[in-house]
């Protein structure tokens, strides 16, 4: 089972991966892009501290928070696919 920390690991590589290409992006996905930049200062300002914590208190992180990773994911999906 991924854990919450595997899970941001990997919006963390799509991220980066994102990122190193975003001076090709268009306007509309540019804005995009911003948007889900202030949702990823977001929740890592939330989890980070958890980081540290044991494994049960970072799986159990709060449903709000676990909607927002599922927002990025899907997010990074549409801006990687438009690359």
């Amino acid at each position: 089972m991924k854990t919450v920390k595997d899970f941001l690991n990997e919006l963390e590589t799509t991220r980066d991966e994102l990122k190193v290409q975003s001076h090709l992006l268009k306007s509309e996905v540019k804005e995009k892009w911003d948007g889900l930049e202030s949702k990823w200062e977001k929740i890592n300002n939330e989890v980070a501290p958890t980081k540290e914590a044991t494994k049960e208190a970072i799986d159990n992180i709060s449903e709000a928070n676990k909607l927002l990773l599922t927002e990025l994911k899907e997010g990074y999906k549409k801006i990687k696919d438009t690359l």
